[in-house]
């Protein structure tokens, strides 16, 4: 059983015999013993950050000596883990998305977690590139089939039941995704065949003749709205998958509005940030929001105070406490955002494991369709998405 107390800092007789291999492996025992979910990853994360080189590099280095200033920087940052410091927080960093967005995080913002992605990916699947694809049509209450990730804001260290609400019935769903531009009708199909043969053969001749530029985009008129945004996660994603399209980012926190800012200058994309508390100062473009995103504070008060210590003591209370029921914030977002959103325009809402019935009956009785939900993986409901019809 290894030590209580970090490795030793100071230069000692047995200062080469503290490799790579064996400061993992001590610290990893350390970190189980007190209870840290994932121990080796956050070895292998604090060891990396403080040699200033890649996870993978401590596998080709395992027997490599590590030196005492670097064995300085390492204790630090392992006294900091054992007082249950989140990883994220002690490195200032968070990777975000497929598209592997590097987010700074500090405990002005909640750190983004793999359940938002779905979020995300939801809106591009829904949102897709101008001049792609388009949704025909509003559905009935409707469940996406289930995935199967670690709970979202540790507010489920087990399964729990879905509680006894009012229920919404969630149907199968099909997605009737068709071409923007194509045309089911006889005329269209004649015209095409009409034009032919011939209008091909002029195009390889020009073509053979000489280059033709591609077609510019065509222009891009949708406009999307995170709602919470804190570290800037949700819109950052949308505007590097989306570069054509508006994307505004809101908080109540002046805080967390500048870890944003910090992040989106970084990244070179171009998110308009606004302080305002959920919509109340907040402009909509003409024609309202395509779609209005949100991760909002919902854990149910009653079960922060049973918080994983990482959660509890170091993450903004602000962006997790949702109140009595946890839906505080969303209640108010829901009455909100049809005044807001435009024709059709969706609303994607993360939510908590035990909210799969409540927030959809919230969605229906303000008036939107289309409602669906979405799981994350490890089955449990995480993200609601209801479209608005029209009028406030």
């Amino acid at each position: 059983m290894p030590s209580s107390d970090p490795p030793p800092s100071s230069p000692t007789a047995e200062e080469e015999t503290w490799t790579v291999g064996r400061l993992l492996a001590w610290t990893q025992q350390r970190f189980a013993q007190v209870g840290i979910d994932s121990p080796r990853i956050d070895a292998e994360h604090l060891l990396s950050h403080a040699l200033g080189c890649s996870r993978m590099s401590l596998y080709v280095d395992h027997d490599k000596a590590v030196n005492g200033p670097e064995r300085v920087r390492f204790r630090e940052l392992v006294k900091r883990r054992l007082a249950r410091e989140p990883v994220a927080y002690i490195e200032g960093k968070r990777g975000f998305h497929a598209l592997d967005l590097e987010l700074a995080v500090d405990g002005r913002v909640l750190i983004p977690r793999p359940e938002t992605e779905h979020l995300v990916d939801w809106m591009l699947e829904e949102l897709p590139p101008a001049g792609g694809l388009v949704r025909k049509g509003l559905d009935d209450v409707i469940e996406e089939p289930a995935e199967q990730d670690d709970d979202a804001r540790g507010e489920e260290a087990e399964a729990s039941p879905i509680s006894e609400e009012p229920r919404v019935e969630l149907l199968d769903e099909s997605e009737p995704w068709v071409e923007a531009d194509a045309s089911g009708s006889d005329a269209a199909s004649e015209a095409r065949a009409s034009s032919g043969s011939g209008a091909a053969s002029e195009a390889r001749a020009s073509s053979e003749a000489e280059p033709v530029e591609p077609a510019p985009p065509p222009p891009d008129h949708r406009a999307v709205l995170d709602v919470g945004t804190g570290s800037g996660a949700i819109a950052l994603a949308l505007k590097r998958a989306r570069p054509t399209m508006r994307v505004v980012a809101c908080d109540v926190s002046g805080d967390a509005l500048a870890v944003a800012r910090s992040n989106a200058e970084r990244l070179e994309l171009a998110v308009e940030l606004v302080q305002s508390d959920l919509l109340t100062r907040v402009t909509a473009p003409a024609g309202g929001w395509s779609a209005i995103a949100a991760n909002l504070p919902y854990v149910r008060e009653p079960v922060w105070r049973g918080l994983a210590p990482e959660v509890r003591r170091f993450e903004p209370r602000l962006a997790l406490d949702g109140g009595e029921d946890g839906l505080d914030v969303i209640r108010r977002l829901v009455d909100e955002a049809p005044r807001q959103l435009a024709p059709g325009g969706g609303l994607y809402l993360e939510i908590g494991y035990d909210q799969g019935q409540s927030v959809p009956a919230l969605l229906v009785a303000r008036g939107f369709v289309d409602v669906a939900m979405r799981r994350d993986h490890a089955g449990h409901p995480r993200i609601v998405r209801g479209r608005w019809p029209g009028g406030a």
